[in-house]
């Protein structure tokens, strides 16, 4: 009983950890994704569609 509810608990462990991962790795794409508008806001503002900025 108590070996299952350590196994159970490694195994949330585990799955907390993977969604930490995950997370990161989102965080990680919000913010290239960023620095890519960024970088191409000289680009946009030429574009048809950001004339109004």
């Amino acid at each position: 009983m108590i070996l299952d509810t350590g196994y159970w608990m490694l195994d949330a462990g585990y799955w907390m950890l993977d969604a930490g991962c995950w997370m990161l790795d989102t965080g990680y794409w919000i913010l290239d994704t960023g620095y890519w508008m960024l970088d191409n806001f000289k680009y946009f503002k030429y574009s048809k569609y950001f004339r109004h900025f």
